[in-house]
């Protein structure tokens, strides 16, 4: 019977592009305390460790939110506390955690809550983009749905050429003809 090496989550770090430093303070005037966030997009609540944040009692909204996860569900309370962080600095409503995260050094998880759709990949250079368009056959069936989108010098349009207004493209497409054309 062969072993597997099982490998801690934190033995390298795996979340090191949704980590980010911020402070967190009950009010807008602080005192601040400094936090380890890691940017949970399957998160739809943000939470915040109770030992991060001393005093966070006296925030509590008396509100309380369900949290689930694959295997249980439980209610946490909520509280007001700002924030300051490389995406905003705002009072927040976070659900307050009486244990430490599961994950190592994180004191607060940022969900969909308050980050919405605030991801940020992480760009991957490549050196060729693209092999082949993905529109290379509707750019020729309905080139008014594509329409150039960067002009070069070469491009530069002479004082014949007319480039379409892109204002008026949506009324284009949508024209009593075109409807019909495409319906046909």
């Amino acid at each position: 019977m062969s072993h597997i090496k099982v490998e801690s989550l934190n033995s390298h770090d795996v979340f090191k592009d949704f980590k980010s430093s911020g402070e967190v303070g009950l009010s807008e005037n602080g005192p601040f305390y400094p936090v380890t966030i890691l940017r949970d997009t399957g998160a739809a609540q943000s939470i915040l460790t109770k030992v991060a944040l001393p005093g966070v009692e006296e925030n509590i909204t008396g509100e309380k939110v369900i949290l689930s996860d694959l295997s249980s569900e439980q209610s946490t309370e909520l509280a007001k506390v700002f924030l300051k962080c490389n995406l905003f600095n705002k009072e927040v409503k976070v659900g307050i955690r009486e244990q430490k995260m599961p994950i190592s050094g994180i004191q607060l998880i940022l969900g969909n809550d308050l980050a919405g759709s605030m991801v940020v990949p992480t760009p991957e250079i490549v050196k060729t983009p693209c092999a082949h368009s993905p529109t290379l056959v509707e750019d020729h069936i309905h080139p008014e749905i594509f329409p150039l989108c960067a002009v070069t010098r070469s491009q530069t349009p002479s004082a014949e050429d007319t480039l379409p207004d892109v204002f008026d493209l949506p009324n284009r497409i949508m024209s009593k003809e075109n409807l019909i054309k495409v319906s046909r």
